[in-house]
């Protein structure tokens, strides 16, 4: 979780640092309020909410996921391959006296009634 909180403020920053570096090469500064007026600071913002989008939607999109694992908890089950999955989170609990810490597993979804 605090990679993807990472991740997401590094892309909603990126066009504050980019802006950032660009008045440090032309004016040699950065400190004063006049370089950074509100509808500037809006138009960062407004960009870095988009790029921030944009890269959840790729990661999304471009996310491989553990391909075979559907497939081998359906045959498990003796379900037909084209049945779909969904993760379960076990919780934690305590079998023969060891901790098993809690995690999720692939099971296959219901089908849904007529």
């Amino acid at each position: 979780m605090p990679r993807v909180v990472v991740f997401n403020a590094l892309f909603f920053l990126l066009p504050f640092g980019i802006y950032g570096a660009w008045l440090l090469a032309t004016r040699g500064t950065l400190g004063s309020a006049q370089d950074w007026p509100i509808r500037t600071i809006s138009f960062l913002a407004i960009g870095g909410a988009v790029l921030m989008v944009a890269a959840i939607l790729a990661f999304i999109h471009f996310d491989t996921g553990p391909t075979n694992a559907c497939a081998d908890a359906v045959a498990a089950a003796g379900l037909p391959p084209d049945t779909p999955c969904r993760s379960v989170y076990v919780p934690a609990q305590v079998v023969d006296g060891v901790l098993v810490e809690g995690h999720f597993e692939l099971v296959p979804a219901p089908t849904p009634r007529p």
